[in-house]
């Protein structure tokens, strides 16, 4: 059977947990992972292994840099104390605060905001 899917020229929708026939029957893949469409072209089952792998840890290692650049940044704001009285005194932090205040105002304006309502 792997041969003459290898051999086929055309598009299978095949599901199987048969490593040998994927191996040998497979040429391209398609995951659906979540409620994504993840398509490996030109690849083997082999490869697609590998490549899979890969974007897994890449997808952990930007995670873990996301949660210590949000935790460098909680600091950063509860060291300066980004209040309106004392923010735009100080020049060093006034841009800073000025970026925290505009995206706290930005997350807690309404669509509906200026709208004449």
């Amino acid at each position: 059977m792997a041969t003459y899917l290898s051999k086929y020229d055309g598009s299978i929708l095949l599901v199987s947990h048969d490593v040998a026939l994927l191996t040998k029957g497979t040429n391209s893949i398609a995951e659906v992972s979540g409620k994504t469409l993840v398509q490996y072209v030109s690849c083997t089952y082999e490869k697609y292994l590998i490549e899979k792998e890969f974007r897994a840890k890449s997808a952990i290692a930007e995670y873990e840099r996301n949660l210590k650049e949000a935790e460098r940044l909680q600091v950063l704001s509860s060291s300066v104390a980004c209040t309106p009285n004392t923010s735009w005194t100080n020049p060093r932090f006034a841009g800073l605060c000025g970026q925290v205040w505009r995206k706290c105002y930005e997350s807690l304006a309404s669509p509906e905001q200026g709208k004449g309502n």
